[in-house]
């Protein structure tokens, strides 16, 4: 990713343009930046009175985090083939915040958990309805 123009040249290139040196192309060719960014430092400066970097929060922060984040994980050894669901029905029992299946899922990637669906095992195999089910598929 590029880097931010430094504060200094943005200064600059206010001072220049408030003092009628030219055009916003005039400076933008004298400065080395496009039209634009003369153009956005301008409208910002008129708006805010200041052409400083703008920090961004990306989003809300993660409900379950911390200690919540922990009782997940406890959560998940204890019962490792709970799904989302089960997993989400045991965590909100006596609980404030109520937790969904994405919001589950989030926070179980997040500690490098993965859910895979169930193979039939060889003991799963002997049992009838899994039986039935295996000569009702077509071979193709």
């Amino acid at each position: 990713m590029t880097q931010a123009y430094s504060l200094d040249l943005r200064a600059k290139i206010i001072e220049a343009y408030k003092n009628n040196e030219g055009t916003q192309k005039e400076i933008a060719g004298r400065f080395k930046v496009g039209i634009a960014t003369v153009g956005r430092y301008w409208q910002k400066y008129t708006k805010k009175g200041t052409v400083e970097l703008t920090i961004y929060c990306h989003g809300p922060k993660p409900v379950l985090s911390g200690n919540k984040l922990e009782r997940v994980k406890e959560l998940v050894i204890s019962r490792p083939d709970a799904t989302l669901e089960e997993l989400c029905r045991l965590y909100n029992k006596n609980r404030k915040i109520k937790v969904g299946k994405s919001m589950m899922g989030r926070a179980c990637q997040k500690l490098g958990f993965r859910f895979k669906k169930k193979s039939l095992y060889a003991q799963e195999c002997k049992r009838e309805d899994i039986k039935k089910r295996g000569k009702n598929i077509k071979k193709k």
